[in-house]
Protein backbone atom coordinates (compact mmCIF):
# COMPACT_ATOMS: atom_id res chain seq x y z
CA UNK A 1 0.00 0.00 0.00
CA UNK A 2 1.17 3.68 -1.16
CA UNK A 3 -0.23 6.81 0.93
CA UNK A 4 0.57 10.11 -0.42
CA UNK A 5 0.05 13.30 0.71
CA UNK A 6 0.97 17.05 1.11
CA UNK A 7 2.33 17.97 4.45
CA UNK A 8 1.61 21.55 3.72
CA UNK A 9 -2.17 20.93 3.24
CA UNK A 10 -2.69 23.07 0.44
CA UNK A 11 -0.94 24.79 -2.68
CA UNK A 12 1.31 27.61 -1.72
CA UNK A 13 0.54 31.00 -2.63
CA UNK A 14 4.37 32.25 -2.74
CA UNK A 15 5.08 28.83 -4.55
CA UNK A 16 7.58 27.76 -2.00
CA UNK A 17 7.82 25.71 0.91
CA UNK A 18 5.38 26.03 3.80
CA UNK A 19 5.09 24.99 7.26
CA UNK A 20 3.26 21.31 7.18
CA UNK A 21 0.73 20.47 9.51
CA UNK A 22 1.50 17.53 11.97
CA UNK A 23 -0.82 15.24 10.95
CA UNK A 24 2.44 14.02 8.12
CA UNK A 25 4.31 13.14 11.08
CA UNK A 26 1.60 11.70 13.31
CA UNK A 27 1.03 9.08 10.28
CA UNK A 28 4.67 8.35 10.67
CA UNK A 29 4.21 8.06 14.46
CA UNK A 30 1.96 5.59 14.01
CA UNK A 31 3.74 3.52 10.96
CA UNK A 32 7.41 4.19 11.79
CA UNK A 33 8.50 0.81 9.89
CA UNK A 34 7.09 2.33 6.73
CA UNK A 35 9.66 4.78 4.59
CA UNK A 36 8.33 7.66 3.59
CA UNK A 37 9.01 8.67 0.08
CA UNK A 38 9.89 12.27 -0.56
CA UNK A 39 8.27 14.31 -3.79
CA UNK A 40 8.43 17.29 -4.75
CA UNK A 41 6.25 19.28 -7.78
CA UNK A 42 7.58 22.62 -8.84
CA UNK A 43 6.09 24.75 -11.94
CA UNK A 44 2.70 24.46 -10.80
CA UNK A 45 2.68 28.23 -9.72
CA UNK A 46 1.71 29.18 -13.52
CA UNK A 47 -1.71 26.74 -13.91
CA UNK A 48 -4.54 27.60 -12.44
CA UNK A 49 -5.01 28.36 -8.83
CA UNK A 50 -8.51 27.69 -6.87
CA UNK A 51 -10.19 28.39 -10.08
CA UNK A 52 -8.95 31.50 -10.80
CA UNK A 53 -6.49 32.49 -13.88
CA UNK A 54 -3.18 31.55 -13.95
CA UNK A 55 -0.97 33.81 -12.14
CA UNK A 56 1.45 34.22 -15.11
CA UNK A 57 0.81 34.67 -18.56
CA UNK A 58 1.48 31.56 -20.30
CA UNK A 59 3.38 30.84 -23.66
CA UNK A 60 3.30 27.59 -24.68
CA UNK A 61 2.50 24.81 -22.58
CA UNK A 62 4.16 25.46 -18.50
CA UNK A 63 6.59 23.25 -17.61
CA UNK A 64 5.83 21.36 -14.23
CA UNK A 65 8.56 19.11 -12.67
CA UNK A 66 8.44 16.09 -10.26
CA UNK A 67 11.45 14.82 -8.78
CA UNK A 68 11.06 11.39 -6.66
CA UNK A 69 13.66 10.78 -4.18
CA UNK A 70 15.10 8.03 -2.08
CA UNK A 71 12.66 6.69 0.95
CA UNK A 72 13.66 7.67 4.09
CA UNK A 73 13.01 6.44 7.57
CA UNK A 74 12.13 9.14 10.34
CA UNK A 75 13.31 8.70 13.67
CA UNK A 76 11.28 9.00 16.20
CA UNK A 77 13.32 10.16 18.98
CA UNK A 78 16.07 12.62 19.05
CA UNK A 79 20.28 12.12 19.54
CA UNK A 80 19.48 12.37 23.50
CA UNK A 81 16.22 9.91 23.17
CA UNK A 82 13.80 12.30 23.38
CA UNK A 83 10.60 11.72 21.71
CA UNK A 84 10.12 13.82 18.76
CA UNK A 85 6.62 16.11 18.32
CA UNK A 86 4.84 15.08 15.28
CA UNK A 87 5.71 18.66 13.86
CA UNK A 88 9.26 17.64 14.42
CA UNK A 89 8.78 14.24 12.52
CA UNK A 90 6.50 16.84 9.55
CA UNK A 91 9.36 19.26 9.39
CA UNK A 92 12.36 15.94 8.42
CA UNK A 93 9.98 15.72 5.89
CA UNK A 94 9.65 19.07 4.55
CA UNK A 95 13.53 19.28 4.77
CA UNK A 96 13.92 15.78 2.56
CA UNK A 97 11.36 17.78 0.33
CA UNK A 98 13.62 20.73 -0.07
CA UNK A 99 16.84 19.02 -0.79
CA UNK A 100 14.54 18.05 -4.08
CA UNK A 101 13.68 21.00 -5.45
CA UNK A 102 15.60 23.97 -6.69
CA UNK A 103 16.97 26.57 -4.32
CA UNK A 104 14.26 29.43 -5.17
CA UNK A 105 11.56 26.95 -4.45
CA UNK A 106 12.78 25.73 -1.05
CA UNK A 107 10.48 28.69 1.07
CA UNK A 108 10.76 28.15 4.96
CA UNK A 109 13.17 25.48 4.11
CA UNK A 110 16.15 27.05 2.09
CA UNK A 111 18.69 27.57 5.38
CA UNK A 112 18.21 24.14 6.80
CA UNK A 113 18.68 22.51 3.28
CA UNK A 114 22.32 24.60 3.07
CA UNK A 115 23.21 23.86 6.39
CA UNK A 116 22.38 20.23 6.00
CA UNK A 117 21.05 20.51 9.39
CA UNK A 118 18.69 17.54 11.09
CA UNK A 119 17.78 20.51 13.97
CA UNK A 120 14.12 21.12 13.59
CA UNK A 121 13.25 24.84 14.46
CA UNK A 122 9.36 25.47 15.74
CA UNK A 123 7.46 25.83 12.80
CA UNK A 124 3.42 26.95 12.40
CA UNK A 125 1.39 24.37 10.01
CA UNK A 126 -0.03 26.43 7.06
CA UNK A 127 -2.75 28.51 7.71
CA UNK A 128 -2.52 28.58 10.92
CA UNK A 129 -0.52 32.06 11.37
CA UNK A 130 3.27 33.13 10.20
CA UNK A 131 6.56 32.06 10.37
Amino acid sequence: MLVGIFPEGTRSPTATLQAPHPGVGLLIRRNPEVPVIPVAIWGTEVLPFNGAKGRRPLRGWPRVTVRIGAPIRIALQDEAGRERTAQELADEVMVAIARLLPEPYRGAYRERVVLGSRAVRPSTPAGTGSR
